[in-house]
């Protein structure tokens, strides 16, 4: 079975083209379970993504190692159809 990151890691691709300013997938992050999305134009802020109870979790922070920074968290259903 194909880990989290293989499996939506496509989707994401066009997630940061929808987003633009450089965002983009983060192919050295190297946990299977989740996907980290950058951008050059937001130094040190990244964008987290994961599967919980069938759900996509987002979760935007700064990244720092010296202190713990304020983060944002929203969930998605992967199972509703977009807007087109």
């Amino acid at each position: 079975m194909n880990s989290f990151f293989e499996q939506y890691h496509p989707v994401f691709e066009v997630v940061c083209r929808i987003l633009g300013n450089g965002w983009r997938v983060n192919k050295l992050d190297d946990c299977p379970s989740r996907i980290k999305l950058t951008s050059p134009q937001f130094k040190n802020y990244s964008v987290h993504i994961r599967m919980e109870k069938d759900r996509f979790s987002v979760v935007g922070s700064v990244d720092s190692r010296s202190w713990s920074s304020p983060y944002h968290v929203c969930t998605l259903s992967r199972k509703r159809n977009p807007l087109i």
